[in-house]
């Protein structure tokens, strides 16, 4: 079992929500039961499965019971098409709130996305967005920021998988991914690239999005997409995501007018090559479950204005505009204002 840590910060929630259990929301459970062992954890569950999860202490199947447990926080780990109603009613509940990505499927009523977006100006709403979480997102951040890379031409964010691999114990043609009604599809389900983007790199006008079918997998979601763009300064910006590729591959590739450099996110690695100068490569990944210690501790302790980082619902709701725009399969403009 992990010890705490430094990063846990002081404060550690008395009782945890998880809406769902299915691979993320058991993620969580695990996580914080290792990690925080004193946290009560429950599960808001479908009914349809009866499998019982070693790390949650008590199961709920109707939200108006898991609301009168009274939680101190909400994990809502379900299919992205429930994760509006669900955030919605705990929120006004004034129950603090973590989203796993993405923050829904698009086809939800705009009223419904403003009332999320204010109440998370009174109490903690945020978005699960990990990627955030590793120190290569700052490191990336930080070279955009000072200009040491010179003036931006090009970025490029590609993540590369192959979905029957994800959950090896279950069938790939009917999980969540490959479900349209669920939320599945490339686009939803690899959003991490997107927030990415618009995280390193502010606003962006997309220019051109397709996604596409191949007949690589059985499915019925789309499992290829491709964005092309600029940012507000003319950098080429293009987002390529697909889970129909036998080799995993994922990388973040910046170039300027004074050198480039390339996060290998799965090899956990940043090459930086100046002009003039030798590559130099350095390791700074973060195992995936550090990825999500580390979130869930700046959570604990965020409040409606600080987040830490984390990812908040206007900053989710602009990935969802560009995946809407990718699902439509045409052009459209979205802008970080």
């Amino acid at each position: 079992m992990a010890n705490k840590r430094e990063c846990d910060h002081k404060k550690v929630p008395e009782k945890v929500l998880i809406c769902s259990l299915g691979s993320i929301g058991s993620k969580y459970a695990r996580l914080i039961s290792e990690r925080w062992p004193s946290v009560e954890i429950a599960a808001l569950r479908s009914g349809i499965s009866e499998k019982e999860n070693e790390h949650v202490d008590r199961y709920f199947y109707r939200l108006e019971d898991a609301a009168k447990w009274l939680p101190s926080c909400v994990i809502v780990a379900s299919p992205a098409s429930q994760h509006l109603e669900q955030a919605l009613y705990f929120s006004k509940r004034n129950v603090p709130t973590l989203i796993e990505k993405p923050i829904g499927i698009g086809n939800e009523t705009p009223d419904d996305w403003e009332e999320l977006e204010k109440l998370s100006k009174k109490i903690p709403i945020y978005v699960g967005y990990i990627l955030r979480q590793d120190p290569g997102g700052n490191i990336l951040k930080e070279l955009i920021r000072n200009k040491e890379l010179g003036q931006l031409v090009s970025a490029r964010f590609y993540c590369g998988s192959w979905l029957p691999n994800w959950r090896p114990d279950a069938d790939y043609r009917k999980s969540v991914s490959a479900r349209k009604d669920l939320g599945g599809g490339a686009a939803l389900e690899l959003s991490h690239e997107i927030d990415m983007a618009l995280y390193l790199l502010g606003d962006l006008d997309i220019n051109f999005s397709e996604c596409w079918h191949s007949k690589a997998l059985n499915i019925e979601t789309e499992n290829q997409c491709l964005v092309v763009g600029r940012d507000c300064n003319g950098c080429l910006v293009t987002i390529e995501i697909d889970f129909c590729t036998n080799e995993p591959e994922r990388h973040i590739s910046l170039r300027g007018s004074k050198g480039s450099v390339y996060w290998d996110l799965i090899q956990g690695t940043i090459t930086k090559t100046m002009e003039g100068k030798e590559s130099e490569k350095s390791v700074i990944g973060l195992r995936s479950d550090e990825r999500f210690y580390k979130q869930l501790s700046f959570f604990w302790n965020a409040s409606n204005h600080d987040g830490h980082g984390l990812c908040t619902v206007e900053e989710a709701l602009k990935a969802l505009s560009i995946i809407k725009a990718i699902n439509k399969g045409k052009s459209e403009q979205w802008r970080l204002d």
